[in-house]
Order: C-alpha cells, then structure tokens, then sequence
C-alpha cells in the first residue's frame, strides 16, 4: 500500500526502547536506587555499613542501612520499601539499579512479586545514572569524608 503511494516503507525498527525515550515515557513511574558506603565506630571496630538510598525528583530517600549486605536483609529492605502504606515504592513500576551484587535475584524477584520490575543498568556505565553516582560523590566529598561516626544511630 505505501508503495502504491509512493512512499517507501520505514526501516525495520529496533524492539528495545532507547534509554533516553524510556526514561521520559516512564519518569513519574520509576525510581532509582543505588548505594554508598560509611564507615562508622561501632562495638569497639570500625565497620563498613552499606547506605541504600532512592533518588528522584531531586530528592534523596534513604531506604535502608547494613552492615551486613547479604540476600536476607536486601530482602527485608525490600519488604519495607513495598510497604503499602509508607514504602516509597506506591506508585513505582520500575526499579532502577546496576548490577551491584548486593541487588540479589531474590531481591528483584521480591520486587517482581510486588508489581515492581527490576530495570538493570549496563555494566560499567555510570553515565546511566549520573544523580545517584553524582550524589555520592558529593556526600562522600563533602561530609561523609570529614566526619566520624560513633554508632550506627549515627547515620540515622
């Protein structure tokens, strides 16, 4: 039919979506997450404890503190953030992370059983998440670099 009209047909087009036209189709739907850590003075040791945080709408929404990352508190913090009454997750449909190992498969399929799809960066590509990489180094540089921290609470 186009031929017919003198029109040629379109190019086949490609079935993956290009980052930049997900982001704005999906913007009031998503959220991103990634982590920093922060060493704080606890039980007579320094311990590293591992800082998950949300950042959107140029807003920084801590989600949860660890010191232990392993894939049953990555679950528990996911199980708070799905809270249908004060988890920041109401309203999400896609979780934006890289490909961190503390975000476990247990811990997508968490997110999945709740609705919420795990989007997974591309390996080695902080551009794709410049705010959150931009945040932490700015918290790292700016405050967490010159401060001590005596107990967890601290980080509170």
């Amino acid at each position: 039919m186009l031929k017919e009209h003198g029109l040629e047909p379109a190019a086949e087009r490609s079935k993956r979506m290009p980052w930049a036209t997900f982001l704005t189709a999906h913007w009031g739907a998503m959220a991103p997450v990634d982590l920093f850590t922060v060493e704080a003075w606890a039980r007579g040791r320094l311990a590293r404890h591992h800082v998950l945080f949300e950042l959107s709408s140029r807003r920084v929404h801590v989600i949860g503190i660890t010191s232990q990352p392993h894939a049953d508190r990555i679950k528990w913090i996911a199980r708070d953030t799905s809270n249908p009454i004060s988890g920041f997750l109401l309203g999400t449909r896609y979780l934006i992370m890289d490909r961190d190992a503390i975000f476990t498969s247990e811990f997508r399929g968490f997110l999945k059983h709740e609705g919420v799809k795990s989007v997974r960066l591309a390996p080695r590509s902080p551009n794709l998440s410049a705010y959150a990489e931009r945040f932490v180094r700015a918290i790292q540089e700016g405050c967490l670099n010159r401060m001590f921290f005596i107990g967890v609470d601290a980080l509170h």
